[in-house]
């Protein structure tokens, strides 16, 4: 039986291959866009790196060429390193070990902090405006940044760089749990017990928050 070249690439990994990689993503069940912060995420890169990623030779060639590259003084030639070249492929036959995590937008992650960011109402403004002005430098950027961050509505966090990114999930991810833990404290219902009721949660991190009206819909307002 041929083997299915997507998932069963004859010749070596290359940047070509995180294309497919995506396609294949792409093409999962319940599966959305994958975009090149998801990518960049998977191959553990800054998200601006990920361009030439693409591009990038399979190391079994380049690290020839680099050497002969080097006695010209030519130093950078992209290529992909060995351990991304193994985890590529690693992804491509079992697509099932690379879950990409479903993030917040900026927006989303302000929702939950707004009511502890410290605010100080100034004249002509307000304690909104305040708190939205302080949400970019808890994530170790400038004030200004808030503005960028809170309009982009659209995108989520695609703009952000990756530890903006891994530091939102963090936080939603705590939340969670958090949620979880609340949750069976106040369910009404005796019979559910927290072994079931950890069966009915199995999502985790934004997902699962995400869902949260779902799972308190029996509340009173």
């Amino acid at each position: 039986m041929a083997r299915n070249p997507l998932i069963h690439p004859e010749s070596p990994i290359d940047g070509k291959c995180l294309m497919q990689l995506k396609t294949l993503l792409e093409s999962r069940p319940d599966s959305g866009e994958v975009r090149d912060l998801d990518l960049a995420m998977l191959m553990n890169v800054p998200v601006n790196r990920l361009s030439q990623l693409k591009r990038s030779r399979s190391s079994i060639y380049a690290l020839g060429k680099q050497l002969d590259d080097e006695q010209d003084g030519v130093d950078d030639v992209p290529s992909l390193r060995p351990s991304q070249a193994i985890l590529t492929r690693l992804l491509l036959r079992h697509p099932e070990f690379a879950p990409l995590p479903l993030r917040p937008t900026n927006s989303d992650v302000f929702e939950l902090l707004a009511p502890f960011i410290p605010s100080e109402k100034q004249t002509g403004g307000s304690v909104l405006k305040s708190r939205k002005l302080g949400f970019a430098p808890l994530f170790g950027r400038s004030y200004i940044s808030s503005y960028k961050m809170l309009t982009d509505m659209s995108e989520g966090s695609q703009n952000s760089s990756l530890p903006v990114v891994r530091l939102q999930m963090l936080i939603v991810g705590k939340y969670a749990e958090i949620f979880k833990t609340l949750l069976k404290e106040f369910s009404k219902d005796p019979s559910k017990t927290a072994q079931s009721l950890d069966q009915d949660l199995k999502e985790t991190g934004w997902a699962l928050l995400r869902n949260r009206d779902s799972f308190t819909d029996w509340m009173d307002d």
